[in-house]
């Protein structure tokens, strides 16, 4: 079922790129980044209206949502022969990578993933962790938990989780595997 959500959303990226936005060739990279902040808007919207009709966010939904977004975006693309068309510039590049290597930094100094686990500096982070944790688990949206002991979160803070479990269910299995075939 990853494998199949993550091909969704490559679909749904591949719709939202190819749209026809403008006769201007456009730069990639920057709609490649805003497509990916709107997945997340769209993710956290999503996932909220399906929470409060008491539905599961199950992976096989959300990959069916994306296909069927990622059609309607292609379709009127497919059918006319155009596409969007979009260049790249070398310091657009260069800047993403200089980006991708402080990034990297943080993360190797202050999130300590190579020790195989994760060091939190501030107890908020904790928090966030727990719920996207939470959500992973059972992909359901915290207004619907029977039990609202652990969190505080009656009021719909969907932004502080929802992208990071969904994220935690795809990834944490496939991270398991490769650390048992690895052992």
């Amino acid at each position: 079922m990853r494998i199949l959500y993550l091909l969704s959303v490559l679909l749904l990226g591949a719709g939202f790129l190819g749209f026809k936005k403008s006769d201007e060739k456009l730069n990639v990279i920057k709609w490649v980044t805003i497509f990916v902040i709107s997945f997340m808007g769209y993710n956290i919207t999503v996932c909220m209206i399906l929470g409060l009709l008491k539905i599961t966010c199950h992976l096989w939904l959300l990959s069916m949502l994306n296909s069927l977004l990622a059609v309607l975006l292609g379709y009127k693309a497919v059918k006319n022969k155009d596409y969007q068309k979009y260049t790249v510039k070398k310091q657009d590049l260069i800047g993403l990578a200089i980006l991708c290597v402080i990034f990297t930094g943080i993360v190797v100094k202050e999130i300590r993933p190579q020790d195989g686990g994760l060091k939190y500096a501030a107890l908020d982070s904790a928090v966030h962790y727990r719920a996207a944790k939470h959500f992973s688990d059972h992909l359901i949206i915290f207004v619907n938990c029977e039990d609202k002991t652990i969190f505080d979160f009656n009021v719909m803070q969907t932004g502080a989780y929802i992208n990071d479990g969904l994220l935690m269910n795809v990834v944490n299995r496939s991270i398991w595997r490769a650390r048992i075939l690895y052992l």
